[in-house]
């Protein structure tokens, strides 16, 4: 929220930063008796008046009086971290518009390194720009960096605050932050390793009836897959989404939204990824590991996930070995389609839950 000559809403109303609810009402009361344009007879006072308003609808409401504070206080870091300009200094002349959709581009391609370079570029030309803090804020979620991602999203908000997207995922991630801080977080803690119980008896349980289960298949004439039964292919889906409610439930990955689209609209890498695993898994991996090493662009939310469909596809290929009629490398090179599939559809129906 832009705000003249960078006037605090402490210093509109006259208060100190660690002032009480009551004394912000009497100081709105005060200002507004000495300059209400219906009071003094004049518009000169009319901006000022509107100035102290807004001052006051955000300091007296606590939700957004932490964010505004959030606010000052990342301002003020940024502002101590940006060493001192010569007289005469200027910003570099540049076109942020174009500078933004050269950030958002490299965002959606993974490239998360070239994203905050172009983001803090736009800063430094427009400090107030909510795009570029917003697309900082979802850099540093990728990284599970949540604390300053919390503040790029407060700063986005204040900038932009109609935008709804933001303010939900600040919503989010203040949510998730704030759970771990006080008495919720033994709930959560069990909860988390409920899930993880749960998630492990189904599976071993599954696990075993792929081993032991003497079944007819039900597309012979289809050379990759041909072994495969009704059984196994039921087993997968399921278990997949299983393990994908269980890691949201957790909080072992991200919000689905999250991962798949960025603060700006675009579709993130994750989406692209979960197109190629529906054709491979295994191919989806390898690129995933290729891009994250050649960019950086690992994520906490798609690590653990393929990470854990791979554990779990490989587990089903060892208990193929011993079944009657499946056939294990079948298996292994096309059972993680299925069981990805399972899991994104866990991941959103847990979401919608969580």
């Amino acid at each position: 929220m832009a705000q003249p000559n960078n006037q605090t809403h402490y210093a509109a109303l006259g208060v100190p930063e660690n002032a009480t609810e009551k004394e912000i009402r009497s100081a709105y009361r005060r200002l507004v008796l000495r300059l209400h344009p219906d009071r003094t007879g004049t518009g000169s006072t009319t901006e000022q008046f509107m100035r102290v308003n807004e001052a006051y609808q955000v300091l007296i409401d606590r939700e957004r009086r932490i964010e505004y504070d959030r606010f000052l206080a990342l301002r003020r870091e940024r502002e101590t971290a940006v060493p001192p300009r010569q007289p005469g200094w200027r910003p570099p002349q540049a076109n942020p518009a174009a500078i933004l959709i050269e950030a958002a581009n490299a965002l959606s391609h993974g490239n998360f390194d070239r994203a905050k370079q172009f983001a803090d570029q736009v800063l430094l030309i427009e400090p107030a720009n909510a795009i570029a803090h917003a697309i900082l804020g979802d850099v540093a979620r990728s990284r599970e960096n949540l604390q300053l991602a919390l503040k790029h999203y407060a700063f986005a908000i204040q900038f932009d605050p109609f935008n709804r997207t933001y303010q939900r995922r600040y919503e989010d991630l203040f949510r998730l932050v704030n759970s771990a801080r006080t008495s919720n977080r033994a709930s959560a803690q069990a909860r988390s390793g409920a899930a993880i119980v749960v998630t492990s008896l189904l599976s071993g349980f599954m696990l075993c009836y792929v081993a032991i289960a003497r079944e007819t298949p039900m597309l012979e004439n289809v050379p990759l897959i041909s072994s495969w039964s009704v059984g196994l292919f039921v087993m997968l889906f399921v278990n997949g989404v299983i393990l994908g409610s269980a890691l949201s439930m957790s909080q072992t990955v991200d919000r689905w939204e999250s991962v798949m689209r960025s603060s700006s609209g675009r579709l993130a890498p994750a989406a692209a990824l979960g197109l190629v695993a529906v054709v491979n898994f295994w191919a989806s991996a390898l690129l995933y590991v290729f891009l994250g090493l050649l960019q950086n662009s690992f994520t906490f939310s798609m690590s653990r996930l393929v990470t854990a469909v791979a554990v779990l596809t490989l587990s089903y290929g060892l208990m193929s070995h011993y079944s009657p009629t499946i056939i294990a490398s079948q298996t292994v090179l096309w059972g993680g389609n299925v069981l990805y599939v399972g899991c994104l559809c866990g991941w959103i129906i847990a979401d919608a839950f969580r």
